[in-house]
């Protein structure tokens, strides 16, 4: 993440459409977010394990998604690890 002003950051992710499709359907998404508010914290991912939920949504085979119970992009990486940036006041 980086710096666009004091009170925000830029951050990056992997978008996959409403729906699903297919894993080629993935998007790099650029946004701006607030820094972490008291009792949050902003973690920079550095490793995302990629599980069968991700790749059945990834498929639009996950119940959920197919059976339009959750709509909307997903962020696939339901596992990760990383180094906490920011911590809130």
């Amino acid at each position: 993440m980086s710096r666009h002003d004091q009170n925000t950051l830029t951050r990056q992710q992997w978008v996959m459409p409403s729906g699903g499709g297919n894993l080629e359907s993935l998007k790099l998404q650029c946004n701006h977010i607030h820094k972490p508010g008291y009792g949050e914290v902003c973690v920079k991912v550095e490793v995302v394990g990629l599980n069968f939920a991700d790749i059945f949504t990834g498929f639009g085979l996950y119940s959920p998604i197919s059976s339009g119970e959750i709509s909307g992009s997903i962020v696939p990486g339901l596992e990760f690890s990383g180094v906490v940036q920011h911590v809130g006041q």
